[in-house]
């Protein structure tokens, strides 16, 4: 917002304006400072943590993450038994369900949104109504249901099947990418299939190339959500664990050498290198991609 476009507004309205700003930024800063202290504690070692928690490091040492990156693991029952699952199978898992699930979770949207905004049909007005139902109202007891559906489909504790459960299109993505179809212009598709091109060819050739843009920023957003989730891996794959789920698991291990908190800062700090290259890599697409869709 301008300060030309800031000062224009009453004074009521200006004084709101700046206590959001002051909210947020404090709110912002309370994050970084967090942040900041896991950093600077996770070169601490045991005497030096102990004794002065919040303070920075007498000495800096890189033991905590030669040993978060060496030990970093979780237990699981396989075949009845107890086995460990190692960094190396958890970033395999990770790097499986993100990609795949973020994916799904991209098309499945776009799909239903290119149908909905180019086909007038009466049911399309039934679709955007259960989208918002179910953005605005939380569906309690869902998990019990899609548990019991994956498990008769087969698909329980597979990759697959959590593809399948992503390949959804609920949610604000589904908003998204309508407004951007609609904001393509149609002499485009027009012109196509006077041509001879089908609707299939249109949709992949024309109107998906259009917003590339769009597609990059959801695909990023959805990358960034499922790298950080562990309730999915810990109910739907308790046989593939990721790396947010063993992260999850570190706070109750039993292993004196997990239980040190600077190691698991350290794995905390190495879980989120992934994360923030991404944002960094494409934060204009996805500042420009909230805007645009707050405008819509």
């Amino acid at each position: 917002m301008s300060r030309s476009k800031l000062m224009s507004k009453s004074i009521p309205e200006r004084v709101i304006t700046y206590t959001i700003w002051v909210l947020m930024f404090i709110y912002s800063l309370s994050l970084l400072a967090l942040y900041i202290w896991v950093l600077y504690s996770s070169f601490k070692i045991r005497m030096d943590f102990n004794e002065n928690v919040f303070g920075f490091p007498k000495t800096f040492t890189f033991d905590n993450y030669i040993n978060a990156i060496s030990n970093f693991k979780v237990e699981i029952f396989r075949d009845g038994k107890l086995v460990s699952v190692y960094l190396e199978e958890l970033l395999l898992n990770s790097f499986l369900y993100i990609l795949g699930c973020a994916l799904a979770a991209t098309i499945a949207p776009a799909i239903v949104a290119y149908a909905t905004s180019r086909f007038n049909f009466r049911f399309n007005v039934v679709l955007d109504g259960i989208v918002i139902v179910t953005m605005v109202l939380p569906i309690i007891g869902q998990d019990a249901a899609l548990i019991q559906m994956t498990k008769t489909l087969g698909l329980y504790d597979t990759m697959i099947g959590m593809y399948f459960m992503k390949f959804m299109f609920l949610g604000f993505n589904y908003l998204l990418f309508k407004s951007s179809f609609r904001g393509v212009d149609k002499a485009y598709a027009e012109s196509a299939q006077l041509d001879g091109a089908s609707e299939l060819r249109v949709m992949l050739s024309i109107n998906f190339p259009m917003i590339t843009n769009i597609f990059v920023i959801v695909f990023t957003i959805q990358l960034m959500g499922f790298w950080a989730d562990w309730t999915t891996p810990l109910i739907y794959m308790p046989h593939s664990p990721t790396v947010a789920y063993a992260l999850y698991e570190l706070q109750f291990t039993s292993d004196p050498l997990l239980t040190f908190k600077p190691l698991q800062f350290a794995a905390c700090i190495l879980a989120s290198i992934p994360t923030l290259v991404i944002f960094l890599a494409f934060r204009d697409k996805i500042m420009g991609g909230v805007a645009f869709g707050g405008l819509k």
